[in-house]
This record gives C-alpha cells, structure tokens and sequence, in this order.
C-alpha cells in the first residue's frame, strides 16, 4: 500500500511533536513494508537526504514565514500527490486538513490527524484563526477517517461538531531500565 504524509516538517525528526508522531509512523509502516512517503520542507530536512529508515522524502517548496509556511507547503503537497498513486494520504494538523479536499475529490482515500486546535494558541491573528477554524470543521468531513490524539479532543469533536472520531494516543518509547542492582555499604 502506498501511504503518503502530509502535514510535518518533515523527518528525520529534529523537533516537534507532530515530527516525532510522524516519523515513529512513517518509519514504522516502511519496516512493516508499506510503501510510505513523507512530504519534507528543506529548511527541516536537508536536501540531500532522498530516504530515511525505508521511507522516500518528497522536498517541496514552501515560503517560509509564520502565516504561509505549513498552509503553501500543505497545498503544493496535496496537488502533487494526485500524481504520486497513494492509496492514502494521510494530514497531520487542521490547518493541513483544509487540503485534503484536494486528493478526497480525486477518490484516494484521506486521513486526518488533529494533534491540537492550533486555533487556540494566542500567536494567530484573527485571519489564521479563521483558517485554522475551518480546518477543524473540514478534518472531521472530508476524511475517510479522522485521528485524533486525546480524549478531550475525541469529547470537543462529538460536542462541537456531532461527530464521531478515532481516538489513538501518541504513543512513547520507554527506556530501557536496568534492575536495581545490591547497594554494598562502605565500611
């Protein structure tokens, strides 16, 4: 199956939650033999990486500012993957959702992450609080399935929207803890 990801940064992860999600996903699926591309922007993942852990890195342009970095690059994302043959996209975010439109109206099948509702977060003005906002309406409409990372999000949904979502936690690594070993006292 082939699986693209739309959304992130990119991978291999330096920061973000949402990076650090989707690279333990990407990379996951691709050990499992899925077929799995992540869009990347190339100021997050150097140029000169093609693939990582099994999974094809796709740079496309973006314009890198506050308001028009994850907004351009989720756009030209969504229109390139009409010609890539994914089975399933798969956004990460509810401003990215606002394009999955695009591949949803093309037949492929469409999925929907919401990590956050990024509209909160005061650093947006009025104008990316609206497209954030509508993004949140879109992500639980337009996609075959939508993600989503808490149960107050599941509960905001099902509340806000009348509709039913799939609630999957982020999921962590724990180390690898030694047994505490025989504490000798010193005499």
């Amino acid at each position: 199956m082939k699986i693209a990801f739309i959304g992130q940064k990119g991978i291999p992860v330096t920061f973000g939650g949402v990076e650090y999600h989707v690279d333990a996903l990407a990379t996951g699926l691709a050990a499992r033999g899925e077929d799995v591309s992540v869009y990347v922007r190339s100021w997050y993942t150097p140029r000169k990486l093609q693939r990582v852990n099994g999974v094809r890195l796709l740079h496309l342009a973006t314009i890198r500012t506050k308001h028009l970095d994850a907004s351009v690059h989720s756009l030209l994302c969504s229109l390139h993957v009409l010609f890539a043959g994914a089975d399933i996209v798969h956004y990460h975010g509810i401003g990215p959702a606002v394009f999955s439109l695009i591949p949803r109206l093309f037949g492929t099948r469409v999925v929907v992450t919401v990590h956050r509702l990024d509209w909160q977060t005061e650093k947006w003005g009025r104008i990316a609080r609206w497209f954030l906002r509508l993004g949140e309406y879109l992500a639980v409409r337009i996609p075959d399935r939508t993600i989503v990372v808490s149960e107050d999000l599941q509960r905001h949904f099902r509340e806000c929207h009348g509709k039913e979502t799939v609630h999957i936690s982020h999921g962590i690594e724990l180390p690898h803890l030694r047994a505490p070993g025989v504490i000798r006292e010193k005499h």
